[in-house]
């Protein structure tokens, strides 16, 4: 397997002593990749890179223009919990509803109600509707003391937006772009 360089990007770093430089590159098997970096010890020290709205720039080290998504590690232990990180709680609620109308999960339509049954079924090894209703009942009422709920992250995701969203104009101020990257040849 070989790999062959399809291209090279550069634009002058922050201090013009150094360059960004984007590599491209592919093999016979259909694979490719991208490696962009600063290649200037003076830069590196300083600045790291990130890509917003499509455009890229050196960040002060230390900062983000980006926007934390909140924790989505998970270490699941309970089915109850496995589907509290995955799903708010009005989606669970409406998924038992449909859950608890049904006899068996082939007569299941909703996607989410059938996820959850699935969920279960990995957690649980087992899809018997009595079981299924009852532990999905179980996360419903236990579903505000997971720290990890989808409702509870996508909640410190929009706290942490619009504090990102104050904080990115001066951020950018400090940063160096956006950067235009052009090809060795002047292409």
């Amino acid at each position: 397997m070989s790999w062959e360089t399809d291209y090279i990007y550069e634009a002058q770093c922050k201090c013009c002593k150094g360059l960004v430089v984007q590599e491209g590159r592919s093999n016979d098997w259909f694979q490719s990749e991208k490696r962009t970096y600063i290649n200037c010890k003076e830069c590196t020290a300083k600045y790291h890179l990130e890509t917003y709205n499509g455009l890229l720039y050196m960040v002060p080290k230390g900062e983000t223009i980006l926007v934390n998504r909140g924790n989505w590690t998970i270490s699941a232990n309970t089915f109850e919990e496995y589907i509290a990180w995955q799903f708010g709680l009005q989606e669970i609620k409406d998924a038992y509803e449909v859950i608890c109308n049904a006899t068996t999960y082939a007569k299941i339509n909703d996607e989410k109600a059938r996820k959850i049954m699935r969920s279960h079924k990995y957690k649980n090894n087992t899809m018997k509707m009595s079981i299924v209703r009852e532990n999905v009942k179980s996360a419903i009422e236990k579903y505000d003391n997971f720290k990890n709920s989808k409702d509870a992250t996508d909640e410190e995701y929009n706290k942490n937006k619009a504090e990102m969203e104050k904080r990115r104009p001066e951020i950018l101020k400090r940063s160096y772009g956006p950067i235009e990257l052009k090809s060795q040849s002047g292409k």
